[in-house]
């Protein structure tokens, strides 16, 4: 691995870590606002995936950019930014 491998692979990362929480505040505040009150866990997941996929280079796996998603909404909903709909919605 090159040293110029491991700086892109630094600056894709940094990229992720300071839009990812923006993208998902604003795509949370837009399915609230157009589907209030149901559940649409997956098609947020598929949107900041899409979104995220625009800024990141291609060496940044799904897998990789799935987990920090996860790792973002799993500490917004831990510190009750977000709350989850009641079952059945």
């Amino acid at each position: 691995m090159s040293w110029e491998s491991i700086f892109k692979n630094i600056e894709n990362l940094l990229k992720l870590i300071t839009i990812i929480g923006p993208i998902i505040e604003f795509i949370e505040m837009l399915f609230g606002k157009v589907f209030p009150g149901q559940k649409k866990g997956e098609k947020k997941k598929a949107l900041a995936m899409e979104w995220g996929r625009l800024i990141v280079s291609p060496e940044v796996g799904d897998e990789e950019l799935s987990a920090m998603i996860e790792e973002e909404v799993a500490a917004r909903n831990d510190s009750g930014e977000f709350t989850h709909c009641p079952q059945g919605f």
